[in-house]
């Protein structure tokens, strides 16, 4: 019989542990699967960054987001059509995504190159899925205030303080979509051994607000008057004098 000594016993390999996945991981991943993009950005904004830090269907992820802003600002600027209660419902639908894609179009080959000047490693499709994302954050936060809106716009005829809520809501919700777009452009940086560079993106942000003022009033009526139906007024003054002597008309009557 074979002795304890001529016997070698194979000692146990230690079991491979892993790190327990959390609850919070498993949802978020399970909405990615599903395409949930919107879900994910509310809820799970850092799995919607790693997305796109990662490469991952970044075409289908701006589709996403770009089609739902569409929707949901359409839905915001239709009621703010009301207030004028004819063909200004559906031309202000058209003209508020129209604002919105239209910013983003235009600022967002500044903000790459930026990054690029700077050594970003940040692709210009990466740049495009941020900029998406902060337009359908801005368009959610605009649809979930439509109601407040359609409410005034139907129970009051003082065009001063409608005009004077748009600019509020249109702030807020811009406010929301700049602190996103930070949020992402700083995480992204970091995923890619870069530096964030706030003011690149403070300078950038000033020229997102400017550009998007102006376009608004180009666009310009959006609430219009009742009785009436103008496609565009005339370029004269400007975005802020108007808001200037809109707020002292509503306050001195």
């Amino acid at each position: 019989m074979p002795t304890a000594k001529g016997t070698h016993q194979k000692e146990k390999e230690p079991e491979e542990t892993q790190a327990p996945v959390h609850p919070q991981q498993i949802v978020a991943r399970d909405a990615l699967e599903q395409k949930r993009f919107g879900f994910v950005l509310l809820h799970h904004r850092w799995a919607m960054f790693d997305q796109i830090a990662g490469n991952k269907d970044l075409d289908g992820l701006i589709i996403y987001y770009l089609k739902n802003a569409a929707i949901c600002s359409a839905v915001y600027g239709a009621t703010l059509g009301f207030y004028a209660l004819n063909l200004q419902v559906a031309l202000a639908a058209i003209k508020l995504p129209l604002l919105l894609l239209s910013t983003m179009g235009v600022c967002l080959p500044s903000l790459y190159l930026f990054n690029v000047l700077l050594r970003s490693r940040l692709t210009f499709k990466q740049t495009a899925a941020v900029m998406s994302m902060a337009t359908y954050l801005m368009s959610t936060v605009l649809v979930s205030l439509a109601p407040i809106m359609f409410f005034f716009a139907i129970s009051t005829i003082n065009k001063e303080f409608i005009l004077l809520m748009n600019v509020a809501f249109c702030a807020t919700a811009g406010m929301f979509a700049l602190l996103m777009a930070w949020s992402g452009m700083r995480y992204l940086s970091l995923a890619s051994e870069n530096s964030p560079r706030a003011m690149v993106f403070s300078l950038w942000t000033l020229i997102y607000m400017f550009t998007g003022t102006q376009l608004s009033w180009m666009l310009r009526p959006f609430i219009g008057v009742p009785g009436e139906v103008a496609l565009l007024r005339p370029m004269e003054g400007n975005f802020y004098e108007a808001v200037y002597k809109t707020f002292m008309h509503f306050v001195l009557g």
